[in-house]
Parts: C-alpha cells; sequence; structure tokens
C-alpha cells in the first residue's frame, strides 16, 4: 500500500509485513518489513477464545495455516500448535501465530508507526478497549499507532 501526503511525501506501508515474500502477519514477516525502508507496519488482530488478542487477517486459520477453525473458538495455545509458514513455502515451517503483545514490543525497537487493524469487531465485545489496555499496558506513545477498521460503530467508540 502506498500512500501520498499533502507534500508529496511518499509513505509505505507494510500490509500484513512483507507478505510477497513471507507469510503473512508472521513474526518473520513483520521483522522483515521492519528492517526495510517502510515507514508504517500493518497487522490485523481478532480475539481468541481465552480473550488474547492475536495477529492475523481471516477469522479462521484455514488459509493461513495447516489447521482448520475459527479464531473466536479456538484458544491461543491451541492456534500456537499450527504452523503458519508453510503453507507459503516449506523454508517458513514453525512460524507461530504472534500475539499483538509479541508485536508491540517487536515494534518498540524500531522508528516505524504500527497500523491496527480491527477485522470484524462486531464478534468481539469490547475489543476496542482490550486493544487500548494493550497499547497502555506498553506505553506505546500514541504517535506511533494508527487504528482502522471498516466498522464505523467500532471506530466512534474511539471518539471521545
Amino acid at each position: 500500500m502506498t500512500i501520498y501526503t499533502s507534500d508529496n511525501k511518499l509513505i509505505l506501508v507494510a500490509h500484513r509485513g512483507i507478505a510477497t515474500y513471507f507469510p503473512e502477519n508472521t513474526m518473520i514477516a513483520f521483522k522483515a518489513a521492519l528492517i526495510s525502508n517502510i515507514d508504517i507496519l500493518e497487522i490485523d488482530i481478532h480475539r481468541t477464545l481465552d480473550n488474547q488478542l492475536v495477529v492475523i487477517h481471516d477469522d479462521s486459520i484455514d488459509r493461513t495455516s495447516n489447521g482448520s477453525g475459527k479464531i473466536k473458538d479456538m484458544t491461543l495455545a491451541a492456534l500456537q500448535q499450527f504452523d503458519y509458514g508453510i503453507t507459503k513455502d516449506n523454508k517458513f515451517e514453525g512460524e507461530t501465530l504472534p500475539t499483538l503483545d509479541e508485536v508491540i514490543k517487536l515494534i518498540q525497537d524500531y522508528p516505524q508507526k504500527l497500523l491496527i487493524e480491527l477485522k470484524q469487531p462486531q464478534n468481539y465485545p469490547e475489543i476496542e478497549n482490550e486493544l487500548i489496555d494493550a497499547l497502555n499496558a506498553w506505553n506505546l506513545p500514541k504517535n506511533k499507532v494508527i487504528i482502522q477498521s471498516f466498522n464505523q460503530k467500532s471506530m466512534k467508540k474511539y471518539l471521545i
């Protein structure tokens, strides 16, 4: 994704990490993005059955892992038993499903901003508050985070 600012400065967004070359929304894809020339790292989040915020685009693991099932119906421990790299290439075998905390911890060592997309927030009551709590727990500066969702009701919850 590419964004132009009013002064024609090009802003590069790594959508799901560098998903062209690495398995999307995995730590290896995020690390590759952060050491490259990007400005913003984009991730997607969902919530597990045991109330953990995890980084994955789809509401299921069917497309991006060697398992199947809905994120909201599985615990973090169950989800992390599957391989999230092997569907991209055998050389990525062993990639696990990252948590939001792992990504926040990673990005703290880099200058890039973090763009967090809430995927289907209507399926996860109060996920907006949980996201804010997680960001505050890590003391991530507000100017380092962008939150987006296609769900306007969810976005209105951030307007105070």
